[in-house]
Formats: structure tokens, C-alpha cells, sequence
């Protein structure tokens, strides 16, 4: 960043296609085990618990994606927007991408 600059830097990463790759060595490691967990079990478990990652990232560094609403929904109802899903007749905010859910 300090070679391109902040602004330049930020113009390069909003129009790149980033990749992770993840969960690999779970993954083999699993499988060398010998473990009784069922293997559609193990894999829910990897997801989920990636998600759960993700969620905690998002929330924990929202000022770093410019999220400023991470405490409420933009649709939806109930407490904080999130005991039922969006539907495509909700009221959207104006501005919705603020809002991380």
C-alpha cells in the first residue's frame, strides 16, 4: 500500500477477485483419522464453522469495510431486523450498503 498509495490501492483491490482457500488440512486430516463422524456431518461442521468466521470478521472490522450499520437489518422484522428474511416487497434503506445484514 505504501508504493501505490491508499486511494490507489483501494481503486485496485474494488475491482479484484480474491480467493481463500481453506479447510484443506481439515480435510486430509479427517480423512488419516479414521474419525466415526460421519462425513457429511464433518463437512457441515467445516462450513458452518467458516461462516461463523466470516460473521465474527465482518462484525469485528466493520469500520474496515465500510459497514456502518452492523447491529440491525435493513429489512426484515422483528428485533434487529433478523427473525424473518428480506422479501422483494420490503422497504429497502436508502442506504443499504452500509448495512453488513
Amino acid at each position: 500500500m505504501a508504493k501505490m498509495g491508499a486511494a490507489a490501492t483501494e481503486k485496485f483491490l474494488s475491482k479484484s477477485l480474491i480467493f481463500t482457500s481453506s479447510g484443506s488440512n481439515d480435510l486430509f486430516g479427517y480423512y488419516h483419522s479414521n474419525s466415526s463422524i460421519p462425513k457429511e456431518e464433518f463437512l457441515s461442521s467445516l462450513g458452518l464453522a467458516y461462516e461463523n468466521h466470516l460473521k465474527l470478521t465482518y462484525l469485528c472490522y466493520s469500520t474496515l469495510s465500510n459497514f456502518t450499520q452492523v447491529e440491525d437489518a435493513c429489512c426484515g422484522a422483528g428485533k434487529l431486523g433478523g427473525e424473518s428474511f428480506c422479501t422483494p416487497d420490503d422497504n429497502l434503506c436508502s442506504n443499504r450498503d452500509q448495512y453488513l445484514f
